[in-house]
């Protein structure tokens, strides 16, 4: 029994030696700063980490984002200027345009017909900022950007519809059977330099396809002066008189135009 006791002690003396043994082994990790230096001097600092020695500096802070740009607003000097004639208006009765008293065609979106018509009348002075178009015989059209009213300083941007527009075949359900005669006082252009309208001198307007604007100009000898009589569909309201053409007679003759 005793030797038993002295065994058990004996194995327990050495597991004890072993651990002191291997803890021994560990070196202390060395002190963040040393006590002095070398040769009497005050001790300098060292961080305990050299990968944090130097401070680190706050990350800027992160501002609102910034604002999506906008379209620049049209140019304040103007490509045109002069006196408002009449409204140009398509077949539907949109104001979609003016003809100055100098001939110049200014073609504007239709959808801001109501906008135009509430700053700008017949008559009055205004200045254009746009797009002139093709030089040609028979005049030049400017595809406005902005129409400012000269006397009021009111201005009409070109800019999208805030709402979808009506599709163009349910607009021309409003239209009606036309007829309207008269002496080709000009006539109309569109930027690109196509013939596509005319004016009477009642201030009636007819309209087609640019493409037949050629056979429009050759029946008429290339000039204004001549009589017609134009048949289609069209609108009569408080703007004026437009009608898109399906047929016009010159004289004796019957051009068709749909």
């Amino acid at each position: 029994m005793r030797s038993n006791q002295i065994v058990v002690a004996f194995a327990a003396a050495l597991l004890l030696g072993g651990v002191s043994s291997a803890c021994a082994q560990v070196p202390a990790p060395p002190p963040p700063y040393p006590a002095a230096a070398q040769g009497g001097r005050p001790a300098v600092p060292v961080a305990p980490y050299p990968g944090l020695a130097q401070p680190m500096m706050p990350a800027p802070p992160i501002g609102p984002a910034s604002p999506v740009p906008q379209a620049p607003a049209p140019g304040t000097t103007p490509s045109a200027a002069g006196s408002v004639q009449l409204y140009l208006l398509n077949p539907d009765g949109d104001v979609d345009g003016l003809l100055l008293a100098d001939g110049t065609v200014v073609k504007f979106p239709p959808h801001l017909s109501s906008a135009l018509a509430a700053v700008v009348k017949p008559g009055m002075s205004v200045s254009v900022v746009g797009f002139w178009g093709a030089i040609t015989p028979y005049g030049r059209a400017l595809h406005a950007t902005s129409i400012t009213n000269t006397a009021t300083g009111q201005t009409v941007i070109d800019q999208p519809p805030a709402t979808p527009p009506v599709p163009p075949f349910m607009r021309r359900l409003a239209r009606g059977s036309l007829t309207v005669s008269g002496t080709v006082a000009r006539f109309l252009v569109n930027p690109p330099g196509d013939v596509d309208g005319l004016v009477l001198t009642n201030g009636e307007e007819v309209r087609f396809p640019p493409h037949l604007g050629q056979t429009v100009v050759t029946a008429l000898g290339g000039q204004a002066g001549m009589l017609v009589t134009v048949s289609g569909s069209g609108t009569r309201n408080a703007f004026g008189t437009a009608v898109e053409a399906d047929s016009m007679v010159v004289g004796n003759q019957t051009i068709p135009l749909r």
